[in-house]
C-alpha cells in the first residue's frame, strides 16, 4: 500500500510541474516596479503630498509608464509612517525606472 501511495505521489507532483507555471511571478504581477518616496521624520502630510505629486508627474510623463498608483502612509521597509508614500507605476510594453 506504500508503494502505491509513493508511486501516485510522484506521479501527480511529475503532473503538477507540467501544470503550474514555471515563473517565479505570476503574469499579472510582470511589468509593475515600486519605488519608495521618504522625508524626514515628523514631515506633515501636506509636505509628503506635495512631494507624492511631483513623483506622479514624474513618472507619469516617463516613455513606456501607462499608470501611476500611489499610496500615502505606507513605507514598503518599514511598514506605517506618515512621512513615505509609495508608488506603482505599470509599465507598457517596457519601461526602466528613472
Amino acid at each position: 500500500m506504500g508503494l502505491v501511495l509513493l508511486v501516485v505521489a510522484i506521479g501527480a507532483s511529475g503532473w503538477l510541474f507540467r501544470v503550474v507555471p514555471t515563473g517565479f511571478l505570476p503574469s499579472e504581477d510582470q511589468g509593475m516596479f515600486f519605488t519608495e518616496v521618504r522625508l524626514p521624520e515628523g514631515a506633515s502630510y501636506n509636505r509628503t503630498d506635495a512631494a507624492l505629486r511631483q513623483v506622479e508627474t514624474f513618472l507619469s510623463s516617463t516613455e513606456g509608464v501607462q499608470d501611476v498608483t500611489s499610496v500615502t502612509g505606507y513605507s514598503f521597509l518599514d511598514g506605517l509612517s506618515k512621512s513615505n508614500s509609495a508608488f506603482a507605476p505599470q509599465c507598457r510594453g517596457s519601461c526602466q525606472a528613472p
